[in-house]
């Protein structure tokens, strides 16, 4: 009787064995013809190639490549009112000519910066990159602004110079055009939070939030979130760095302070600039400030008149860095 049921449990446990074999083979067989295997040992599948491409993983270093070969070469065309004409597009340094391009593709370039270590990169933020030689960032905070803005765009053009708008979330929800202006110029858009909320006084929860409704204007204004981002008054932690990494974004502060939202007069403001400006500096300025319109082609002259470069901070981010590098590897191949 014993040894009856010493077999009957024998052929119990055999049965489940046989039963979990039998599964993890169906499992194996399954995964097997998954796209993840197949990508793995490099099989296309046999249908919907289309949308299996799309399922890689990017090509950082062609991308990086293509960022220095167009994006900051192309801009769309503005007519008089600050309207881009559709199959017209000016190049920086070039002839002008007619170029496919797409105005909300430098953001691009913010998948290409993740791939690379960048030497400007000072405790989770960029403050500066002084192996940029004669450049500098010009950043305008807190627009846009529907006439600040368009002046300062203006500006801009007349002196072949770029900028970096550090662009409140919900101003770029109201008025998602004028976010489309200044990419359409030439220039690039950053966060600066939903509508200016000091960080450090939210929880983690909080700025995940804030970060995803501004994912969401930015989406639907110019088909891409932000990839830049500046903490209003430049609050910043260990936890707020981390937040913002992980949402895929540079933390960019400044290394030169115009200090013009409270300035007494333009002199006031050149002098802040042309007094202490070194290569590499990320200026901070704001848009709505008293004499921002007022003082600056006077700042832009005399920057250009010391051999300075006026750009936005991807560029000063990447001149000199090892992702130039990297492009002019992947454009030899």
């Amino acid at each position: 009787m014993q040894n009856t049921n010493r077999h009957r449990g024998i052929l119990k446990v055999a049965g489940f064995m046989a039963l979990a074999l039998a599964a993890a083979l169906a499992g194996l067989t399954i995964y097997c013809g998954s796209p993840q295997m197949q990508a793995f040992f490099n099989v296309q599948p046999e249908a919907d190639q289309t949308n299996y491409r799309w399922q890689q993983p990017p090509d950082l270093r062609k991308m990086a490549w293509n960022i220095f070969d167009k994006t900051y070469i192309v801009r769309p065309h503005l007519d008089s009112n600050f309207k881009v004409e559709n199959g017209h597009y000016d190049l920086f340094r070039r002839e002008q000519q007619t170029v496919n391009s797409d105005a909300a593709r430098v953001y691009v370039q913010g998948a290409a910066m993740q791939e690379y270590s960048l030497a400007c990169v000072s405790r989770g933020s960029v403050f500066s990159n002084r192996s940029a030689g004669k450049m500098v960032a010009l950043t305008f905070d807190d627009g846009p602004f529907a006439k600040k803005t368009a002046q300062i765009l203006q500006i801009l053009q007349e002196n072949d110079c770029r900028a970096t708008f550090f662009t409140i979330g919900k101003y770029v929800h109201n008025n998602p055009e004028l976010a489309q202006q200044v990419l359409a110029a030439g220039c690039e858009l950053g966060s600066h939070s939903w509508f200016h909320t000091k960080q450090t006084g939210l929880s983690s929860e909080e700025r995940a939030e804030d970060f995803a409704r501004v994912a969401k204007a930015f989406n639907e204004a110019v088909g891409a979130p932000p990839y830049l981002f500046r903490a209003p008054y430049g609050a910043v932690n260990d936890e707020v760095k981390a937040d913002i990494a992980a949402q895929n974004m540079i933390s960019v502060l400044w290394s030169l302070d115009t200090e013009d939202w409270r300035a007494k007069s333009a002199d006031a403001v050149y002098n802040s600039v042309l007094d202490v400006v070194r290569d590499g500096d990320i200026i901070l300025m704001h848009e709505n400030a008293e004499y921002t319109v007022e003082v600056l082609p006077r700042i832009l002259a005399a920057l250009k008149e010391q051999g300075y470069q006026v750009v936005t901070v991807s560029e000063l981010i990447y001149a000199g860095s090892d992702i130039k590098a990297a492009a002019d590897g992947q454009e030899s191949e």
